[in-house]
């Protein structure tokens, strides 16, 4: 049995989309756990309805709690089923009708402990939707499955080989003994996934696109509050602090790049979007960041980062108001010239 954790919290507008998907699968031995998370909206009308349909739905309604205490409390319920894999879908995504199947013959065939899908980031609220293949830029694309071992899968994870996202994967479940998401934070994700890495003897990913991320306008990739920024931090600085005791010079020349690249820039460019007092509220979560970049990153970056992102660690190397501004200025002059750019 496949158990399949949705949190849910106010997305009536595309919830009905992501359950449709799971009851698709050509892989019927599921146990699909609704976890509504106090949602405001019929969210947990829509939950109720869909129990009453299919025998394999189950769901429980809970105050909120945040999106870690509703996955937490899936897995509470999982093992009360004793399901031997664990599945996680956001309620405003959706996934291929043979996403499961796939994934749970590839683990058995591998004798692995995680499997790995790719995903496609679909932009839903544009006319023309955009897709993002997160497999087509991978260097596994010419191939249709990869085995690492946990050594090897460590230093995928860090080169975004392997996501760090939980929702395209397959689990066995015992990997999570002792393992939850960190409750009251954001990027939960981020904080999570490396270790289950670390606990899984093997890990392989199947190169093909089965998971469609939907990045509407309410998902939080576009939401950058303070909050949200410095609770990627958190989780960014958590990966380094575990990986860095590795005596591996290449695998922290690869943490600082995922710390500079993924947050340390990206608090320089969109704090400024914020109101001063909220930057205020968490200036000593920015004087640590800033700290951090003085200690272990030099000035400039290193020789092989690219300018814009040299620039911006220039800048993290103070926390002035000054640095902020000038360095979310630098990101619009940028993307104003190369407007396609993703940084």
């Amino acid at each position: 049995m496949i158990s399949v954790i949705i949190p849910v919290y106010n997305t009536e507008k595309y919830l009905p989309r992501c359950i449709e998907s799971v009851l698709a699968q050509t892989y019927r031995d599921l146990d699909i756990i609704l976890v509504d998370d106090g949602s405001r909206d019929n969210s947990g009308k829509i939950c109720d309805e869909y129990a009453e349909k299919d025998g394999r739905v189950r769901v429980f309604h809970k105050e909120n709690g945040g999106v870690s205490s509703a996955r937490n409390h899936g897995l509470e319920k999982a093992r009360e089923k004793s399901s031997e894999y664990i599945g996680f879908i956001d309620s405003d995504d959706w996934i291929e009708p043979e996403m499961y199947e796939k994934l749970l013959n590839v683990l058995i065939e591998t004798n692995s402990d995680i499997a790995v899908c790719c995903e496609i980031r679909e932009h839903t609220d544009k006319e023309n939707r955009q897709e993002i293949k997160a497999g087509k830029r991978q260097s596994g694309e010419c191939l249709k499955q990869t085995v690492y071992d946990r050594d090897e899968a460590v230093r995928a994870h860090l080169e975004w080989k392997i996501s760090t996202v939980v929702h395209d994967k397959l689990y066995k479940s015992d990997l999570f003994t002792g393992i939850e998401f960190p409750e009251g934070r954001t990027y939960e994700d981020l904080a999570t996934v490396y270790k289950l890495i670390v606990a899984a003897e093997r890990t392989v990913v199947l190169w093909e696109d089965l998971y469609h991320y939907d990045m509407h306008p309410e998902s939080i990739i576009h939401n950058k509050t303070m909050k949200n920024l410095t609770d990627y931090w958190d989780a960014c600085r958590s990966r380094y602090d575990y990986f860095s005791k590795y005596e591996d010079e290449s695998l922290k020349r690869l943490l600082l790049r995922d710390c500079a690249e993924e947050i340390i820039s990206k608090i320089w460019r969109w704090a400024y979007l914020n109101p001063k007092e909220e930057r205020e509220k968490y200036s000593e979560k920015i004087h640590e960041i800033t700290r951090f970049t003085r200690e272990h990153i030099p000035p400039f970056g290193f020789s092989e980062w690219p300018l814009w992102l040299k620039a911006n660690i220039f800048l993290a190397h103070s926390d002035s108001e000054i640095s902020f501004a000038i360095s979310y200025l630098m990101i619009r002059v940028y993307r104003a010239i190369i407007p396609n750019k993703n940084i």
